[in-house]
């Protein structure tokens, strides 16, 4: 379902979320993330996502994590045929900020 989607950035098991709360890769500066695009296209994701975390700057529901720099959000770096990187540089609760590299990929 889309609303399950957010879990990308926020949520039980969201990812982005897990960096920044340090859940995943403490001990890392940069990290990874990939993104499997089953409908619509790239750049219908990274605009979405980048919504959900203008959402969360503006509302804060996740007790603690700060989302408000623009650093956050995703930023193009390439598009090559099926795949787009881009970068976000976030927060973390007490540890440095983490630099991550996502990989939007269209599978269809």
């Amino acid at each position: 379902s889309v609303s399950a989607n957010n879990e990308y950035v926020y949520g039980k098991r969201g990812g982005m979320e897990r960096f920044k709360r340090e859940i995943h890769s403490p001990h890392l500066p940069h990290c990874g993330m990939l993104g499997y695009v089953l409908c619509r296209d790239i750049n219908h994701w990274a605009n979405q996502i980048n919504t959900w975390i203008t959402n969360l700057a503006n509302n804060s529901p996740t007790e603690g994590l700060d989302w408000h720099d623009s650093n956050e959000l995703l930023h193009p770096i390439s598009t090559t045929g099926t795949v787009a990187k881009f970068i976000s540089k976030n927060k973390r609760l007490t540890k440095s900020d983490i630099t991550i590299l996502h990989y939007l990929i269209n599978l269809q």
